[in-house]
């Protein structure tokens, strides 16, 4: 807006300035000197001479006129690069920072602006010993930039008065924010009420202070189930468990997340797991009935063994009756378009879905892809890659992470199997050469079935085993000053691929393999790390192959995905998560190979050339003149 109004001023002045009448005294003035009798016949006058004669020269009136303008343009100026009036009744708005918050704010109204915000002069304080858990329930919130602020009232000395009353005085809050630049017109912002989510199948307090999930011994769940509820932007989210909803909650509640690890289980050899899918299948498909709300699933995949069925006979795998019925019930209540609403874990799992008459599943891998914030998370993890094979060749010590594969009673990866022994003696021998470490995903079984091998305890001591039984953020924590992961499991890989840790997984089932594979992470078959043999951890890695640019493509393209899945649904995700979408992922200039250099050489030459000439041309015609 202040660019166009600037333009429309300085057009008009230019009008005024080559109007007829001074155009035609320039060039009367022109002609007067270049016939004058002082000057040589037929020589041409010069620069000087020329910018002497068309010196602007109006008359009063068009002077007057001029110095006008001059005068609204500085006034114009002025109005626009001053402060506005941040007055509000009592006080002056302000800006709490929620990323400096740890208590559990939820926005009643946000106003959202799409416009990039450089910068403007309203205070921004921090949510340090403003809030009470009282004055949290409704307020009014601004987000830009991917960033949720608190609007808040302050006085004069600036300190914290009161929050905003998100229902009477949003409106008027909204004027100061235009006036500001943070937001323009009606198409530069929107407005995000607070919404009731439904969850189920997920590691979380419901309103009675019950854990469902205290009793699942596998420590991996509860990182992938941390990252799908924080996806959704916990500011305008409020989470419920669909099990505990009042029949206030039911009125509030916009949809339904759920999700489901073992839901596709068919029909392994493992009865007592297959037994417990059809439980849970069955539960779900009753709850999605009765809550009948916009629903999404997530996290859904083939779990099979190696050993129960080859590829050929997965291309024409179908589900059961039961777990048909359940995702026939969650298909019902997707979108009316043909956006997805259901998140499997790879191909196959896809394909599994179109024999058996479901179409709205979409391949996406593990949720815990979505954990990271990091922008370039690529392009960390490719430079790390490089820093550790470096630091290998060299001989250095690298402390590793190591985690154990789950073992499926008398399945492929069974506590005596082939595979099995060969991962731990390749763990023995990582461990002999590296500092490492193990993270148990297991507690009843992770570290008993490594340490009965003798080779494996003469080598590793029970130290070196770690555990985190409840708190996620502590074990990321743990990850993030470590060198290098391998892992048999997706969720110990991820936990170090969020935190920027280079890793290797070894895919030992179907469901492991199709979420590696869709999330494009560095992998090497079981089989080869069997034949192979592997005594280090150096021979490891050159073995596996690796792209972290496809990595990183492909990972915005699913948070992208699932950012498409939740609208459709009625909610925003993560306006940290969704910041990653715009922002660089540092290979945009990268010299990755001998090509790209050469390109860039050739454009240098081409823009060096280009200069040389243009400069002989302007010398050339210096000297002419």
């Amino acid at each position: 807006m202040i660019v166009t109004s600037y333009y429309n001023l300085w057009e008009s002045l230019a009008k005024m300035v080559s109007s007829p009448t001074l155009s035609r005294r320039r060039t009367a003035d022109i002609k007067t000197l270049e016939q004058s009798e002082t000057i040589p016949l037929r020589k041409k006058l010069s620069r000087d001479e020329k910018c002497k004669a068309i010196r602007f020269n109006p008359a009063p009136k068009e002077k007057l006129m001029f110095m006008a303008a001059v005068t609204i343009s500085i006034i114009f100026t002025l109005f626009h690069f001053s402060s506005p009036d941040a007055n509000f009744g009592d006080g002056v708005i302000g800006l709490v920072s929620l990323d400096t918050c740890e208590l559990p704010i939820t926005c009643d109204k946000t106003i959202v602006s799409s416009q990039k915000v450089s910068r403007h002069k309203i205070p921004v304080k921090s949510c340090e010993g403003i809030f009470s858990s009282e004055e949290t329930s409704y307020i009014l919130c601004l987000e830009y930039n991917h960033e949720v602020h608190v609007v808040v009232v302050l006085d004069k000395e600036n300190e914290f008065q009161r929050t905003m009353d998100s229902a009477s005085e949003y409106r008027r809050a909204l004027k100061i924010f235009k006036s500001f630049g943070i937001i323009g017109g009606p198409s530069t912002f929107q407005i995000n009420y607070k919404t009731a989510l439904a969850g189920i199948g997920f590691h979380m307090e419901n309103d009675v202070g019950v854990d469902f999930r205290k009793q699942d011994g596998n420590k991996g769940n509860k990182l992938w189930e941390y990252a799908v509820l924080k996806m959704f932007n916990r500011y305008t989210t409020e989470l419920h468990h669909a099990y505990f909803l009042t029949e206030k909650m039911k009125t509030d509640a916009g949809g339904m997340v759920l999700s489901s690890n073992t839901a596709f289980a068919l029909n392994s050899a493992d009865a007592h797991l297959f037994q417990a899918s059809k439980n849970t299948v069955s539960e779900f498909t009753n709850v999605v009935k009765a809550r009948d709300l916009p629903t999404l699933a997530v996290g859904i995949g083939l779990l099979m063994d190696f050993q129960e069925l080859d590829k050929k006979s997965l291309k024409v795998a179908e589900l059961t009756d039961f777990q048909t019925k359940f995702l026939l019930e969650v298909e019902d209540r997707g979108s009316e378009d043909d956006t997805p609403n259901i998140g499997v874990y790879g191909k196959i799992s896809k394909k599994v879905c179109e024999n058996s008459g479901i179409k709205s599943c979409v391949a996406m891998g593990c949720p815990s892809l979505t954990l990271s914030r990091e922008p370039s998370l690529g392009k960390l993890l490719q430079d790390k890659w490089n820093k550790a094979l470096k630091s290998m060749k060299q001989g250095d010590k690298l402390k590793v992470v190591l985690v154990l594969p789950e073992v499926h009673g008398q399945g492929y990866i069974g506590l005596k199997s082939v595979p099995y022994i060969g991962i731990a003696k390749m763990y023995t021998n990582i461990c002999l050469e590296h500092d490492c470490s193990f993270v148990i995903q297991d507690k009843g079984t992770d570290k008993q079935y490594f340490l009965d091998y003798d080779f494996a305890s003469a080598a590793v001591n029970e130290d070196q085993f770690v555990v985190f039984d409840e708190d996620i953020d502590e074990w990321l924590d743990y990850m993030s000053d470590k060198d290098f992961v391998i892992s048999t499991r997706i969720r110990g890989g991820m936990a170090g691929i969020s935190t920027g840790v280079p890793t290797i997984m070894i895919p030992t089932d179907y469901r492991i393999q199709e979420a590696t594979e869709e999330m494009k992470l560095p992998k090497i078959p079981i089989k080869q790390v069997i034949e192979n043999e592997y005594s280090s951890l150096l021979s490891l890695a050159l073995d596996t192959k690796v792209d972290f640019e496809s990595f990183e493509k492909n990972r915005r393209e699913k948070i992208s995905i699932y950012k498409k899945m939740m609208n459709k649904i009625g909610f925003q995700m993560d306006p940290s998560l969704e910041s990653i979408l715009d922002a660089p992922t540092g290979f945009e200039f990268a010299l990755t190979n001998t090509e790209t250099k050469k390109s860039l050489y050739t454009g240098g030459l081409y823009l060096y050339s280009a200069i040389v000439l243009f400069a002989t041309v302007k010398i050339i015609r210096i000297i002419l003149n």
